[in-house]
């Protein structure tokens, strides 16, 4: 093997940046010296990994992506193999990677690695927020090891653990005249406006509920923002359906929601903990995994 980890750390660096001197710069290499050893990946691998646009910084190949996968799981492992021998398995340190989709990650992601650094200090967390189609993306690249989402559109290339089964609610402005209801059919909200949490997968999962039941919601609004379909319902704007329940019915700007129960069965949706299927997880990664799955409240 003529490579050498050095290499694919540059490689990586400037894939992350797109731009040498910007990698130069985190790196403090000097600018020749990644040229160089990139040069040399090339040279090696006998192809090109990068397209240099005139300053405009550099993109990958294909060839260039697939190297950066592979690259990033080879310097990962490198990584635990340098943990594992030198702590001799007797503590873990070191970081996970870990992804969320973004309505989750202030609900869990916060106690959880609490309650994981309270028995393993020396393991820290790069958070990683997005939607599941970046979730999904981040995992399969290598980018992220680990990732709280939905199981919406996943693939059977990511392997998932499920953790709960979150039920929809309909989230009403306190003051409407359903608000005071302890359970809301669908066709209750037949002429009612829709404040739609617009994510992929997440729309078309909301609007599927709808089915069957004779007629089509009527959004007003569309955000991507979860805290905005709350803020919107407060004041107002119309109803929305939501499948997590926060500790408080405030929203930012203090008007005051709640959520209510929906009498027919409407499919949940599975909550868990999801990973590539085909990559091998650092142990401390493996460790989390089984302790949010022994430890995970809903």
């Amino acid at each position: 093997m003529k490579f050498t980890l050095k290499q694919l750390r540059y490689f990586l660096a400037v894939a992350e940046y797109g731009n040498v001197t910007t990698a130069s710069e985190h790196l403090f290499v000097s600018q020749p010296a990644i040229s160089n050893a990139i040069n040399q990946l090339e040279e090696y691998f006998g192809v090109q990994l990068l397209i240099r646009h005139h300053a405009k910084g550099v993109s990958l190949t294909q060839a260039g992506s697939d190297l950066l996968t592979e690259a990033t799981q080879l310097l990962r492992h490198a990584e635990d193999v340098q943990t594992h021998i030198k702590e001799h398995s007797q503590s873990l340190s070191g970081e996970i990677n870990l992804g969320c989709f973004v309505t989750l990650a202030p609900l869990y992601i916060p106690k959880l690695i609490n309650q994981f650094n309270e028995l393993y200090p020396d393991v820290s967390f790069v958070l990683n927020e997005g939607n599941i189609e970046e979730i999904s993306q981040s995992l399969l690249s290598g980018k992220t090891e680990l990732a709280f989402v939905y199981d919406l559109g996943l693939g059977d290339r990511i392997k998932i653990h499920e953790l709960a089964q979150l039920t929809p609610k309909v989230l009403l402005p306190a003051d409407h005249e359903l608000a005071k209801k302890k359970s809301l059919k669908f066709k209750d909200l037949e002429h009612e406006t829709m404040v739609l949490l617009d994510l992929p997968h997440s729309r078309e999962y909301f609007q599927s509920l709808f089915d069957g039941h004779g007629f089509k919601p009527q959004i007003r609004h569309r955000t991507g923002s979860y805290e905005l379909v709350r803020s919107l319902v407060g004041n107002g704007y119309g109803y929305s359906i939501v499948n997590l329940s926060p500790q408080t019915n405030i929203c930012y700007d203090g008007s005051s929601i709640v959520a209510i129960p929906l009498a027919e069965n409407a499919r949940p949706l599975s909550l868990v903990v999801a990973r590539a299927a085909n990559v091998r997880l650092p142990k401390r990664s493996e460790v989390f995994l089984e302790f949010c799955k022994e430890n995970f409240h809903a």
